[in-house]
């Protein structure tokens, strides 16, 4: 994936998931948010705790734990499922040298970006997670520490957030019929 043109591509097969497709409908339950949003708090934790990415404004753990909150789930959730793909990741990217780990913050992120506005237009949830008051300051910043990337570990990255998706897209569709109904 090479990181001029590619991440459009990215987005479009993120955009294609289940679980995208689901959160950009407007029919969302608090269930399937909630889990979408524990399991992204989850990877984020997991990218941020690092202490690499320094623009205040790209931290998302804060936000979504906002969100859970809003939602009435304390930090730990224990009510909501996490997805072993996400346990995983967690385990993969708290060990990766910092140039692997610019790779998923760069795939991870622009994901994020772009795919924001159709699920914020449509959500009825809370949702201060997908806001990102200056997107342009956020790209310039990413691609500022974009220095001998990996662009194996970018089509890595894209390969676990799409797994993720598609995870997280099972466990809320077997388990929302008798779940927190919005």
């Amino acid at each position: 994936m090479h990181q001029n043109h590619c991440i459009a591509e990215a987005i479009s097969k993120v955009e294609q998931t289940p679980l995208n497709q689901l959160l950009s409908s407007g029919k969302c339950n608090k269930f399937q948010w909630s889990t979408f949003l524990h399991n992204q708090r989850a990877c984020h934790i997991a990218l941020e705790s690092r202490k690499i990415i320094t623009q205040q404004e790209l931290m998302r753990t804060g936000r979504l734990s906002q969100d859970l909150s809003k939602m009435g789930f304390n930090c730990q959730c224990p009510n909501l499922p996490l997805a072993e793909i996400t346990q995983s990741y967690v385990t993969y990217v708290s060990e990766i040298e910092v140039p692997k780990l610019w790779a998923h913050i760069y795939v991870r992120y622009l994901i994020d970006i772009g795919t924001s506005s159709p699920i914020k237009v449509s959500i009825n949830h809370p949702s201060i997670n997908l806001n990102f008051d200056n997107t342009d300051e956020c790209l310039s910043y990413i691609r500022e520490h974009m220095i001998d990337i990996d662009e194996n570990e970018m089509d890595s990255a894209l390969q676990w957030i799409l797994q993720g998706y598609n995870q997280i897209f099972e466990i809320v569709s077997k388990n929302s019929i008798n779940r927190l109904t919005a």
